[in-house]
């Protein structure tokens, strides 16, 4: 339209507001790309993200002097600058979208990577808790056998938990408090077995007493009479 047009001022206007539409976007990428990715030597998405900023920059020049009518002479810069933009453009859209892919894809590879991690990790936690767990179980199983069958119980392992050390110390204190009762127990019955003995032996003993203290006290009224001339 300005090669046609060149006096119309509408035209100039709109695309002038382009231009400064283009540089507001073009400066919005490149301040999001940097905080996102930073500046990193070598990266051609903010080499071509400033070079389009440079160009737009220069294409602004060319069509804010003079304001109207825009001289000729500026049309084929202008022309070949716009198609040198809009190449540039394109390239940095590419690359932006390749970057977003890149990343996205070595996200997914990272997600991966510590879902793989986070299962070992719990496979190793479970295999360790389950060796505990069993360790525990069976030295309690062990000093349980041993004290059915009246045997001291045995030194627990070295590796053994302190929970698991704390119920084998809870059963060697009410194996000896059994031991304890039980011998109680034995005292209790050997006296019972004792009294009933001895009561029996007094029960045997009382009736040859009674006769004989019978006996005494009929020779004794038998001699009392016998004094008496009876």
């Amino acid at each position: 339209n300005l090669q046609l047009f060149p006096g119309r001022e509408g035209d100039l206007a709109a695309l002038r507001h382009f231009v400064d539409t283009a540089r507001a976007r073009a400066a919005a990428i490149l301040e999001a790309h940097t905080t996102a990715l930073g500046h990193r030597p070598g990266d051609g998405t903010h080499r071509r993200l400033g070079l389009l900023q440079e160009g737009l920059e220069e294409y602004a020049r060319l069509l804010a002097k003079p304001p109207h009518p825009l001289p000729e002479a500026n049309l084929p810069a202008l022309s070949a600058l716009g198609t040198s933009l809009s190449g540039l453009a394109d390239a940095v859209v590419r690359q932006v979208r390749q970057g977003i892919f890149k990343t996205v894809r070595n996200l997914r590879l990272q997600l991966l990577a510590a879902a793989g991690v986070l299962l070992a990790l719990g496979v190793v936690f479970a295999w360790q808790l389950g060796r505990r767990v069993l360790l525990a179980l069976g030295a309690i199983e062990t000093a349980a056998l041993e004290v059915g069958a009246g045997r001291p119980l045995p030194h627990p392992p070295a590796r053994l938990e302190k929970e698991a050390r704390h119920v084998l110390s809870t059963l060697e204190q009410m194996t000896a408090e059994l031991e304890n009762r039980h011998a109680l127990l034995l005292q209790e019955k050997k006296l019972a077995s004792l009294g009933v003995l001895t009561a029996g032996v007094a029960h045997q003993l009382n009736n040859p007493l009674n006769n004989i203290s019978v006996g005494c006290a009929l020779l004794r009224e038998d001699l009392e009479d016998g004094r008496q001339g009876r």
